[in-house]
């Protein structure tokens, strides 16, 4: 079977459109393809109306299409291809399952994302934004002081509060700090649930454009009384 292998260089310039382009060029080159410039089968990129992050793949098993409306499509999109091309799975950063190259696949697929936003809650995940990409999460649509979880201190640190108002905070952790803020005391004292969403309010002024907010718990195990 040949293996040569064409990718046709979009227009678009976003940089997950980018990726989708080099991430192709590496998945498929470890799965014994020779990318090159002219070959018996192409991989190309097209626009489509389509909701976020969704993608069409057509492909008549030597011209293969990724259609989306944007860069997170076009990315989404040639993950697709590359599972049903070589077999591409990702369990984790270093475990990555590939098969051998057998040729494009004839297919016709449509997909998109059930939910926007996608996460672990998982420090490996957050601080490697190329496992974030491969495995079609979707943190940057969060909102928070700071960053996506552990964030109830953001809002209400306690070091501007605690000493004036120590009830709406709950036990200590290992190193005799404040802990945890305590969920409900937002619902039976007016002064606090005011503060807390007077920064609520701060938040989203300053991030008009994210669909979500994010108020998480402490990373710590003390508990309200």
């Amino acid at each position: 079977m040949d293996n040569r292998i064409c990718i046709e260089i979009p227009s678009f310039t976003d940089a997950e459109t980018g990726r989708a382009v080099t991430e192709l060029e590496h998945f498929l080159t470890a799965a014994g393809c020779v990318v090159t410039d002219k070959a018996p089968q192409t991989v190309r990129f097209a626009g489509r109306e389509s909701a976020d992050g969704g993608y069409r793949i057509v492909s008549d098993g030597r011209t293969a299409t990724i259609c989306a409306a944007d860069g997170y499509g076009r990315l989404y999109g040639a993950y697709a291809l590359l599972e049903k091309s070589v077999g591409f799975r990702v369990y984790a950063a270093d475990e990555i399952a590939l098969s051998p190259w057998q040729g494009l696949p004839v297919i016709d697929i449509t997909e998109t994302p059930s939910f926007p936003l996608r996460m672990y809650n998982c420090a490996d995940v957050y601080y490697d934004k190329t496992l974030q990409y491969r495995m079609r999460m979707r943190t940057e649509i969060w909102a928070g002081p700071g960053s996506w979880f552990h964030t109830t201190f953001g809002y209400l640190p306690p070091e501007t509060y605690a000493a004036a108002h120590p009830s709406w905070y709950g036990g200590l952790d290992e190193k005799g700090k404040t802990a945890q803020l305590c969920y409900s005391t937002l619902l039976r004292d007016p002064e606090a649930y005011d503060a807390f969403f007077a920064a609520v309010v701060k938040v989203l002024e300053k991030h008009p454009d994210k669909p979500n907010l994010s108020v998480t718990h402490e990373d710590n195990i003390g508990w309200c009384d």
